[in-house]
């Protein structure tokens, strides 16, 4: 079933990256994305059921509270990445994204001005991946050299393995992001302008600013 799961998520982000020297669309008002198909057979088989973003503490909903991955480095990651950061951005990335990338040295400059209030991002690669969710080792070797070109030290993963039990499916453009606690528990922000935890398309520094600050706790700022 995780081995089927995956098929269909690299299929739709293999459409997706087709598409990404055509035209690109007017952006939405919520941001910037690149965009794919929603599967059309998950969303019929999901349309009764309450949408993932609905519960936003309910532990069965919870992506990252029970992390393991592995970061571009190779090294073993798990939910202790959040512990002592009171405030986390996951940011949904792939290498053929362009706002993905004209992005990194927004987030990069925030997580380095908010770093002493416990602020960090933690960027998660979507490029093609293996049966278990790794990403390819091509695709983490372009990965690792754009992060140097455009001097990114946040850390990122290169393991979605993590996520095939969850409502992965959900995340249908990039970039795609997510705040969270030190637990690794979605945080919802007001400042984002969606209804949900989900924060769908890339952002000015003015817009991430004001969210990061809605989310940090008082007597860190």
């Amino acid at each position: 079933m995780k081995r089927f799961l995956l098929l269909i998520l690299s299929a739709v982000l293999l459409c997706f990256a087709a598409g990404c020297g055509a035209a690109e669309e007017a952006p939405a008002a919520a941001g910037q994305t690149q965009d794919t198909e929603q599967d059309e057979t998950d969303a019929a088989s999901d349309a009764a059921t309450v949408n993932v973003f609905d519960d936003l503490y309910g532990m069965d909903k919870q992506w990252f509270t029970a992390l393991k991955s592995v970061d571009l480095e190779g090294a073993a990651v798990d939910a202790t990445l959040f512990e002592d950061h009171p405030l986390t951005l996951i940011t949904f990335w792939a290498t053929w994204c362009g706002y993905c990338i004209e992005e990194m040295p927004v987030l990069q400059a925030l997580a380095e001005e908010y770093a002493e209030q416990g602020f960090q991002v933690v960027g998660v690669l979507v490029d093609f991946q293996s049966a278990d969710g790794l990403a390819a080792e091509s695709e983490q070797e372009a990965a690792r050299g754009i992060l140097a070109e455009m001097d990114i030290s946040y850390r990122n993963l290169a393991d979605t393995g993590f996520l095939l039990d969850t409502d992965f499916r959900y995340i249908t453009s990039v970039p795609h992001a997510y705040f969270v606690d030190e637990e690794g528990r979605f945080l919802f922000s007001e400042a984002s302008g969606s209804k949900t935890a989900q924060i769908s398309g890339s952002r000015t520094e003015e817009a991430w600013r004001e969210m990061i600050e809605e989310l940090l706790p008082g007597d860190t700022q």
